[in-house]
């Protein structure tokens, strides 16, 4: 189960815990909206009680970064499990930064290999494509 509580000020604090599963992403949007509407330049996302398990879980954090940038907004993540970490590692479409700054990937034409946009290289993580 996904709880949010949602705080702002100059930043716009979230606070996740529990799962986030495809089954939260009602409660989710919440958060969502909420970057819609906020009027600062930076959003923190603390996860210390979070379990990112889920590929859907994945796909909404990028659905956030995605509401983020529209905005030209920050999105900062702290309080990352060593779990989560593990997952945000193996997904290539998402690179937490040496501050805890998200950035994702997801750009037309490229392929992402430790963090670094390579347009058209034919490489992920795993290695060279293959037919």
């Amino acid at each position: 189960m996904l709880d949010v509580r949602i705080e702002h000020d100059e930043a716009l604090e979230v606070f996740l815990s529990g799962e986030l599963r495809f089954e939260g992403m009602v409660e989710f949007q919440r958060i969502v909206r909420a970057v819609e509407t906020f009027h600062g330049h930076k959003v923190v996302l603390h996860l210390a009680e979070m379990d990112v398990s889920d590929p859907a879980g994945i796909g909404m954090l990028l659905v956030l970064n995605d509401a983020v940038r529209r905005r030209s907004m920050s999105l900062t993540i702290n309080g990352i499990s060593s779990e989560t970490r593990r997952v945000f590692d193996w997904c290539p479409m998402i690179a937490i930064g040496p501050k805890g700054e998200m950035k994702s990937s997801v750009e037309p034409g490229c392929t992402c290999e430790a963090a670094a946009c390579r347009p058209q290289t034919g490489q992920s993580r795993s290695g060279p494509e293959r037919d």
